[in-house]
C-alpha cells in the first residue's frame, strides 16, 4: 500500500536537518522546564507544534 502525503515534501541537507533537530530539542527541553513532567503527552505536543509553526 503506497503512502501518499497530503503535502509536498522536499529533501533537506544534512546541515539543514541538524539545525531543525537542534531547534526541536531546544523547544522540547524548554517546554519540559516550563511545564514540568506531569501533563499528558498531548499537552507537550500541542505546545511544541505552536512553537515550531512557521519553520
Amino acid at each position: 500500500m503506497p503512502i501518499i502525503p497530503s503535502i509536498t515534501t522536499t529533501p533537506v541537507s544534512q546541515e539543514a536537518f541538524g539545525k531543525i533537530a537542534f531547534d526541536v530539542m531546544h523547544h522540547v527541553f524548554a517546554i519540559h522546564d516550563e511545564y514540568g513532567r506531569f501533563f499528558d503527552e498531548i499537552i507537550y505536543k500541542r505546545e511544541l507544534s505552536r512553537r515550531m509553526t512557521g519553520l
